[in-house]
């Protein structure tokens, strides 16, 4: 699944950016992403911890939504497939697709409207 941003979706987070790889390994993507995101002033590790985390998740949660006082909270975290996102205040997607056993291509989007100066 790719997701492409309008332009006016990022205009409305505070910090948005999207970063996409191919023809690499897991771990070299979840690197670049790391890199990525201290470049943005952001620690990927607030929102993913470890790369075993992402790769091999302890808890599989499949694809949900809650919504409980006015919030809506989105989570997935499945083996290299996670999503967060909640009301507005931010979206972390990371996801990878493998063309065959060892490599292929990833996808990672970051918006947050907690603090911060522009993207």
């Amino acid at each position: 699944m790719k997701i492409y941003v309008k332009a006016q979706e990022q205009a409305r987070w505070q910090k948005a950016f999207e970063l996409s790889r191919s023809n690499t390994t897991p771990l070299l993507f979840w690197r670049a992403v790391k890199k990525a995101m201290t470049e943005h002033g952001e620690d990927l590790t607030d929102w993913i911890p470890k790369f075993d985390e992402w790769s091999s998740p302890a808890s599989k949660v499949p694809y949900h939504t809650n919504r409980t006082d006015g919030f809506t909270e989105t989570m997935k975290s499945m083996p290299y497939d996670f999503q967060l996102a909640y009301s507005g205040q931010f979206n972390v997607i990371m996801e990878f697709d493998f063309m065959n056993m060892r490599k292929g291509s990833g996808y990672f989007y970051f918006a947050s409207n907690q603090g911060g100066d522009d993207a």
